[in-house]
């Protein structure tokens, strides 16, 4: 197992940032650039996600629970517990909130050992959040 997180300060309250955050339809707007996901029309809380990897390339059906109150989501493989995510944000001075993303990785993919993979994840983590910080300083002008 391999675990990758990534905390940042981001320019706007908790529910601002995770409102758009935790938007479903624009979460390719600031999620790594390496993956893309589509919701399902039909199944609430189901994305099916494309990640490429180095030079693999994988489909996955995932499911995602979305707690507003707590300003977290969770993520996941359906059929499978391959790979797992969070995301949370906590409130900070007014205008300010601290954002943390985290991905679990299990078994043999190339996420799980050290290289270029595991450098593109924690990479993928930094630009995600830096794209999210740069949604909502643009939200706020």
């Amino acid at each position: 197992m391999t675990e990758f997180e990534r905390t940042q300060q981001m320019p706007g309250d908790a529910a601002l940032v995770f409102a758009l955050a935790s938007d479903v339809s624009a979460l390719n707007d600031w999620l790594p650039e390496n993956v893309q996901v589509e919701p399902s029309d039909r199944d609430p809380g189901v994305l099916r996600a494309h990640a490429v990897t180095g030079t693999e390339e994988r489909d996955e059906i995932g499911v995602v629970d979305i707690d507003r109150e707590e300003f977290r989501m969770e993520w996941g493989g359906r059929d499978t517990d391959r790979y797992t995510g969070w995301f949370e944000v906590a409130q900070g001075a007014p205008g300010h909130s601290t954002a943390t993303l985290h991905l679990t990785f299990r078994g043999d993919l190339p996420e799980t050992a050290s290289g270029e993979a595991a450098e593109q994840v924690d990479s993928g983590l930094r630009a995600a959040l830096d794209r999210l910080a740069s949604l909502v300083a643009e939200r706020q002008r």
